[in-house]
């Protein structure tokens, strides 16, 4: 019969578990997914989906609405489980390291009318690091509040609710809630959507500021919004292509976005561009830069395929 582990074993145990726990951390990269697939409803929305991606790096996954961006961002958050593949964060399932996760998720999905204070909201935030029944704000928990909204510039809008700020102070609180908690990785879906050029352009300076303390993972359907300092940029339309660079290539595009495109990259046209006619005899692109620059400026695909509305 097996004797009852002692109060001393067990403690022995449980620092055995934490240090196998940061060596996990120390060695392992700060997201890897193997072989992910998800189905929903008959339809393949991810088909073994694999990346890795280390700690520090700047991740950008850009493809089209409907390729299965924010159902990958919500299988990392162990908001969905994949029909197959694996999800680590450092080494751990969603499940025990979600809490080193930050999350904005698309504008969208905010009631910005509910009457909360931008304190309040930022706050909120912090729930998943108080324990007990008694869900009470520690000093610690207004002291990380007020960290954050300084880091994102609206520490003086602490007091004013969230439906009398402008579109891109209320796109500031929502990433300060995200990484009010200090987390190790910000994943971040869509955030440019919904704000005009002038926000857009901060938005690019905030991300530089906050890929100096963490990894920072963003997904979207405009190229427009990818600053020169990412690392990484993949492309996804339900399977994902990359070559580990921050480089864009003809054969990325035209296996994401499945026709022919044209790139205008930093303000210069780079034309990536097929005759569908000529797609199967003539496997790569030819690649010509035109003279004419995008009006403001900025990085976007020109699909010209009248099938995805003539622009992606």
């Amino acid at each position: 019969m097996p004797q009852e582990k002692t109060g001393t074993e067990y403690d022995d145990a449980a620092a055995r578990d934490s240090r196998q726990s940061r060596e996990n951390m120390t060695s392992a990269p700060a997201i890897e997914i193997k072989y992910l697939s998800v189905y929903r409803e008959g339809q393949t929305v991810l088909d073994k989906v694999s990346l890795r991606i280390e700690e520090g790096q700047s991740y950008a996954i850009i493809g089209p609405n409907g390729g299965g961006k924010t159902t990958l961002l919500k299988s990392i958050l162990g908001l969905i489980k994949p029909d197959s593949g694996c999800v680590k964060i450092y080494g751990e399932s969603p499940a025990v390291n979600r809490y080193l996760l930050g999350y904005v998720p698309q504008f969208h999905t905010f009631d910005f009318s509910y009457p909360i204070s931008v304190r309040d909201m930022v706050l909120t935030g912090r729930l998943g690091h108080i324990k007990g029944i008694r869900r009470r704000y520690s000093d610690e928990d207004r002291r990380c509040a007020e960290e954050a909204m300084k880091t994102l510039g609206i520490l003086h809008l602490a007091d004013r609710t969230l439906s009398d700020l402008s579109g891109g102070e209320q796109q500031r609180a929502i990433i300060a809630r995200a990484i009010v908690g200090n987390p190790k990785v910000l994943l971040l879906d869509e955030p440019t959507v919904y704000v005009d050029s002038p926000t857009e352009e901060k938005f690019h300076d905030i991300l530089v500021e906050l890929h100096k303390k963490m990894t920072v993972i963003m997904v979207t359907h405009d190229i427009g919004v990818i600053s020169s300092g990412v690392d990484v940029i993949a492309c996804l339309n339900v399977k994902m292509f990359t070559h580990y660079s921050a480089e864009i290539t003809s054969d990325m595009i035209l296996n994401t976005y499945k026709c022919p495109v044209d790139l205008i990259a930093h303000g210069l046209a780079h034309r990536v561009l097929h005759d569908h006619s000529a797609l199967e005899s003539s496997p790569e692109p030819v690649d010509t830069e035109i003279s004419d620059r995008a009006a403001d400026g900025t990085d976007k695909i020109r699909c010209g395929c009248t099938g995805h509305g003539g622009r992606q």
